[in-house]
């Protein structure tokens, strides 16, 4: 889909065989710039990407469906930097390609990198930390406050879980409700309890999250 900031518009989409990130003016619709963003996504349901940008300040942080983590400059489109997390990382990919919004932090980006949760620097894309983790999922990681701990809950393959921002610990993990099939929607949180549900029959959950020591 598209965010919106700063009267621009932003989003992905595919012309031959790359993928682009694509700026407009929201009051004319007219196109500002364009940044080619790594191989286009193929797949027998629809190819291209899949995942909506995040906009933080003069930012846009855009995850192609084939691993391609970019910041790029607002205004202008420039490059800051770029990195293939499924090469950096030795991830794989997912079925239908990898479909989340990375989620923006003070000083680092989380994403799943096609089997490893990973935390790269805002500043260079190197590592602060990288958590083994599960398959990808089709949803997006929100940051949640619990214990005085600050997490990142992600709906993975196999499970919705918790894990440390400052150091990519898993604090807490429920996998009823995952189908391993595609787990797309975005947990909900509120207060200290979370929703999650997926298709294919399994359902919903509510979870009420409780601080035990350190842990969640």
């Amino acid at each position: 889909s598209f965010a919106v900031s700063q009267g621009r518009l932003y989003t992905l989409g595919a012309r031959g065989d790359a993928e682009y990130v694509i700026a407009f003016d929201a009051a004319s619709g007219k196109q500002l710039w364009e940044r080619q963003h790594g191989r286009r996504f193929s797949n027998d349901r629809g190819n291209g990407p899949r995942a909506t940008p995040t906009i933080e300040g003069d930012r846009v942080y855009a995850f192609g469906a084939s691993g391609d983590l970019s910041v790029l400059d607002a205004a202008s489109g420039k490059v800051h930097w770029t990195v293939n997390v499924l090469k950096q990382y030795r991830g794989s990919n997912i079925q239908w390609g990898l479909s989340e919004s990375p989620l923006v932090l003070e000083d680092r980006i989380l994403v799943n990198a096609g089997g490893t949760i990973v935390a790269p620097k805002k500043t260079d894309g190197s590592a602060i930390w990288q958590s083994p983790g599960d398959e990808a999922g089709y949803s997006s990681a929100v940051l949640h406050q619990a214990g005085g701990v600050s997490q990142a809950i992600f709906f993975t393959s196999q499970r919705v879980m918790g894990v440390d921002v400052s150091n990519g610990k898993r604090l807490w993990s429920y996998g009823q409700v995952a189908n391993r099939v595609a787990n797309i929607a975005t947990p909900v949180v509120r207060g200290n309890r979370v929703f999650v549900s997926s298709d294919y029959g399994t359902g919903s959950a509510l979870l009420e999250l409780t601080a035990s020591g350190n842990n969640i």
